[in-house]
């Protein structure tokens, strides 16, 4: 029986105690990490439904409320001009104009912009006025190459409401679009996702910068503890060295 050689053995075997901390530790670490991204994924997906549905509800409050303000100022202007015709009325320039000013005042976020089209898809007021009048919305979807523009239009020269996820390049938005009276126009206010969901941007970066927080907290409380509870190992692997020499 070798018993210099089987305490050699097993004194090579122990493992230093700071290596065995750093690897309990890191086991954890790796634990509370991927418990943080499933439950950090699992919140923004809830959250993200519930600030879509807010946004939805908010922009299509101040939605019905500038159509029934245009509907409104189209009828008085109607009884001053004695009448007229809506189809007449509504070449006037000065009433494009009015109806223009009433929709700036549909703006429930910072870069959300306003949409008018007439009953053939045709940009009557649009950021760019250099549409207004002369390009519809579905040459405009076809020189960007963007089915979802194309649909947004369908939607609309259709007369009916709702909400429609838009691309223009790499940008998103979330157009929540609605009829215009008896006009046969539609009227949609486009709101970019990056504003929707600015709240939740902010949430994020705090849960992040609270979980890097806790993690350096949880790490530096865990190695020493572990150093704690390991040091009789350092006992037994200094005892074994000590015997196998």
């Amino acid at each position: 029986m070798n018993t210099e050689n089987d305490y050699i053995k097993f004194s090579d075997s122990m493992m230093p105690q700071n290596s065995i901390a750093v690897r309990i530790g890191l086991t954890i670490l790796g634990i509370a990490i991927a418990v943080f991204v499933i439950g950090l994924v699992a919140y923004i997906s809830i959250q993200e439904d519930r600030v879509k549905e807010e946004a939805v509800i908010t922009a299509h409050y101040s939605l019905k409320e500038t159509a029934l303000n245009v509907e409104k100022y189209l009828v008085r202007e109607q009884y001053n001009r004695e009448g007229l015709p809506m189809n007449s009325l509504l070449q006037d320039s000065m009433v494009i104009d009015s109806i223009r000013h009433i929709m700036d005042k549909m703006h429930p976020y910072h870069h959300s912009y306003n949409i008018l089209l007439d009953n053939d898809g045709k940009y009557i007021i649009c950021p760019d006025k250099s549409f207004e009048g002369k390009l519809t919305i579905f040459q405009r979807a076809e020189t960007l190459n963007e089915p979802s523009l194309d649909s947004l239009g369908v939607r609309m020269t259709s007369g009916a409401e709702g909400m429609k996820e838009v691309s223009s390049g790499n940008h998103t938005s979330m157009a929540i679009y609605a009829p215009l009276g008896e006009t046969g126009w539609s009227m949609a206010v486009v709101c970019p996702r990056l504003d929707v969901f600015a709240s939740l941007a902010d949430v994020f970066k705090y849960a992040l910068l609270a979980f890097i927080l806790g993690l350096i907290a949880m790490g530096i409380s865990s190695f020493l503890a572990i150093r704690h509870f390991t040091s009789p190992l350092e006992q037994i692997s200094s005892s074994a060295t000590r015997i196998a020499q």
